[in-house]
């Protein structure tokens, strides 16, 4: 059996309702799980541990264009994102996140580059899809 391919994080893509965030730099995804624990007085153990409540993050760099992602923030509106690892949003493997919104909209203007916009935001769901 031979080795899985790594993915070449420049493809990847983050698509908000099926188009791509243009200009797109940096793209984050996190998924974490609480973690439930109780303990008896009589072990310095875990008497039990299991998984809680599950939190869905992301967060993308892009050149800024106009205020459309602070508007966004400003709205409370929510949409649909794909992180899609090898640049298609149809073809696996690639996730879908649900009940997406943003948390925090930040803009960075320096000598450097562009303006470059650093949009952070939450999901309530994300499905993978690995085929």
């Amino acid at each position: 059996m031979s080795a899985p391919t790594p993915k070449i994080g420049r493809n990847a893509r983050l698509v908000k309702d099926g188009v791509v965030i243009g200009l797109g730099r940096n793209i984050r995804t996190e998924t974490s799980a609480e973690s439930n624990e109780g303990h008896s007085m009589d072990s310095v153990k875990p008497a039990f541990s299991e998984p809680g409540n599950q939190t869905f993050s992301w967060s993308a760099e892009k050149f800024y264009v106009d205020g459309a992602y602070l508007t966004l923030l400003l709205n409370g509106t929510k949409f649909a994102l794909v992180f899609a690892p090898t640049g298609s949003p149809t073809q696996a493997p690639y996730e879908t996140w649900t009940g997406c919104y943003l948390t925090n909209v930040g803009r960075d203007a320096g000598m450097k580059d562009g303006i470059i916009e650093q949009l952070k935001g939450k999901a309530l769901d994300v499905t993978v899809h690995d085929s």
